[in-house]
């Protein structure tokens, strides 16, 4: 069983707001520390929190992608986005941008990378001056990994699942748009209703309770990031990465074409695709999801080796 333990991390000069900003996140310690290391960072897609990779059904098990990873000897964080979860809410979110918060996504991460070469991250965990870093997102998470990863080279591989380069998807069944909006109670956010979207982010056989479990994890947005439905928004940064990328996108997903993503990412060396079949935008919840989770562990061996 994982050792698990709270997570906040000073991103005050990377969002360079003029005020105190923190990233919420939680740290999954393996029973037994292996050598080389791999520390994998989890990021959510737009309204979920780091409960989205780390997700407790009542009355079931196997839902949380972290557990698995550290179950196979990973050391896992799941973050929360600036301005959103249990993160720092900036005064004025229309600042709060993709690059502002992609900004404070690879601050966090030096900060974790330090932090465990240094032996100071976890009072069980040695130094690891090998220490590899993975980044795994989804959706928003992984146009802020684009941004990071082309503007800071904050990991040594990446899993992008869900995101797409292209105009993205609307939901098969009803043709609904994704990106229907409510004013949030905070000034400068807002909210994005799940329940329009249950149609293409959960296949079919997900079970209602799952799909309740996963609502639970909801948070406002800043109204900065409102950009990201833009064609193309963040491949422009896809095209600069030259680590190895492993994409992920389900049979029902953002992307209208999900083979013609890999051509986005032109410099890299290294590019990966998975289908994975009788899942929706929501991998994680999916019946097929450990085969998901299961490939990626596979992919880093080699990829981050």
């Amino acid at each position: 069983m994982a050792r698990i333990r709270p997570l906040q991390i000073d991103v005050s000069r990377a969002a360079d707001l003029g005020e105190d900003c923190k990233i919420d996140g939680m740290l999954f310690i393996p029973q037994r520390i292996e050598q080389p290391q791999i520390l994998c960072v989890m990021f959510p897609g737009g309204t979920y929190t780091k409960d989205y990779h780390h997700l407790v059904v009542p009355g079931r098990t196997g839902y949380s992608a972290a557990e698995h990873l550290v179950d196979s000897g990973l050391i896992v964080a799941t973050i929360d986005h600036l301005g959103t979860g249990q993160s720092s809410f900036p005064s004025e979110g229309k600042r709060v941008t993709l690059e502002v918060m992609a900004r404070s996504n690879a601050q966090a991460t030096r900060w974790l990378r330090n932090a465990a070469r240094e032996g100071s991250l976890h009072p069980d965990l040695p130094a690891l001056p090998d220490i590899r870093m993975a980044g795994f997102g989804h959706s928003l998470g992984g146009y802020l990994l684009h941004i990071a990863q082309a503007e800071f080279g904050a990991f040594d591989a990446l899993a992008i699942a869900g995101s797409t380069c292209q105009a993205m998807s609307t939901a098969p069944e009803t043709g609904m748009p994704l990106r229907e909006i409510r004013p949030a109670p905070a000034a400068g956010y807002f909210l994005m209703p799940r329940a329009q979207n249950h149609s293409s982010f959960y296949f079919p056989d997900v079970p209602r309770d799952v799909i309740a479990a996963d609502d639970l994890s909801f948070s406002p947005l800043p109204e900065g990031m409102m950009d990201i439905g833009i064609p193309g928004r963040t491949a422009g940064y896809a095209a600069r990465i030259t680590c190895p990328v492993f994409l992920a996108f389900g049979e029902i997903d953002l992307s209208p074409d999900p083979f013609a993503e890999p051509a986005f990412y032109r410099k890299s060396r290294d590019i990966t695709l998975l289908r994975l079949p009788r899942s929706g935008h929501c991998h994680n919840s999916a019946s097929t999801r450990h085969v998901l989770w299961r490939r990626f562990r596979q992919w880093l061996d080699s990829g981050v080796s």
